[in-house]
């Protein structure tokens, strides 16, 4: 016992008490999170690029870019979706129609419905909006599109000239989002072992193509290509055996948390993909959005994109990139100059 003041105190209430003073002034620093690659950022940079160029021809009388969506569904989430896209073209002064289709029209109408915007000068941009009914045959639909019209980037021509490693007209978007992600954090692909979990057309095959590829076109950024891809899926067997392995994990299967901190190499990039509702009796709307990836998965790695404000903003931003850039090729045509960049 220690005597203060007339007091007894038992040492072993002091020794706590020096512990937590060292503590309290320490000055060693706490180990630094992982890097949240926000897309919301990254897409007002895009759209203020495109303002910049646009603002140069705008005084110009010329048709703005134009975007035709082609829809025949009735999903409230899809109706959502089209309602950004929309108030992004409105934002920048770009023109945009959606064309809706009774959800039980015929095959045959919605090719005509597409030909003839197809052939329609003014109309710079078209995407057809999926999923598409199932009587529908949804290649046969995004093949009637024009491929330099084909701003979603989804026709056989484009999604080919991917495969071939060569420039097609437009990249996917959600894929060309996730390259741009990657590129403006500045977290290098060459080398590197890429899982992709997601064999979609729209997503997990492009994506893995275009990181696997050799860049051509893009030597200026060729170290954001020439990784080494792994495509893996919901009918992986013993999926953690892959996903551990990746330095750059990428998902987009669809799938509500699927991929659990176990999952995860420590100090990997996850790039999350999914875009899933989860029920939440707090939001206004009695859900909230979540991706693929358990938000407890993130901790384990050196860069995420979180859901939602990661891939999604960046996705909406790369259409209209794709809109625009069509639609300066159309006013090249008319001896129109636009300002470009590199890509």
């Amino acid at each position: 016992a220690l005597m203060m003041r007339g007091w007894f105190v038992p040492r072993i209430c002091v020794q706590p008490l020096v512990r937590l003073s060292r503590s309290m002034f320490s000055t060693q620093p706490s180990p630094p999170g992982p890097l949240v690659m926000s897309g919301s950022r990254v897409a007002d940079e895009i759209f203020a690029k495109i303002d910049t160029q646009f603002s140069q021809i705008k005084h110009n009388t010329i048709n703005a870019p134009s975007l035709v969506i082609i829809w025949a569904g009735e999903s409230k989430q899809i109706e959502t979706y089209i309602r950004m896209k929309q108030l992004a073209c409105k934002k920048l002064g770009f023109h945009s129609h959606v064309e809706k289709c009774s959800p039980s029209a015929s095959e045959d109408d919605i090719i005509k419905t597409i030909h003839s915007y197809s052939h329609n000068p003014k109309v710079h941009g078209i995407i057809v909006q999926l999923p598409l009914p199932r009587h529908i045959n949804s290649m046969n639909v995004v093949s009637a599109v024009d491929p330099e019209k084909d701003v979603d980037g989804l026709h056989p021509t484009n999604l080919g000239r991917i495969m071939q490693d060569t420039r097609p007209y437009f990249r996917p978007c959600t894929p060309a989002a996730i390259h741009v992600l990657l590129r403006h954090y500045n977290i290098l692909v060459s080398g590197k072992h890429v899982v992709v979990v997601g064999r979609s057309a729209l997503v997990g095959r492009p994506i893995a193509n275009m990181l696997s590829s050799r860049g051509a076109g893009h030597e200026h950024t060729a170290m954001m290509y020439g990784g080494t891809v792994t495509l893996t899926h919901s009918h992986t067997k013993d999926l953690g055996r892959f996903t551990r392995e990746a330095d750059i994990l990428v998902v987009a299967a669809g799938s509500r948390h699927m991929i659990t901190p176990d999952m995860v190499k420590s100090g990997s990039v996850i790039v999350d993909v999914g875009i899933n509702l989860m029920p939440d009796p707090l939001s206004k709307t009695g859900h909230r959005l979540t991706g693929d990836v358990d938000p407890l998965a993130y901790s384990m790695s050196s860069a995420y994109t979180p859901v939602p404000g990661g891939v999604g903003p960046v996705t909406v931003a790369m259409l209209i990139k794709n809109l625009w850039t069509a639609a300066k090729r159309a006013y090249r045509k008319e001896g129109i100059h636009v300002q470009t960049e590199k890509t």
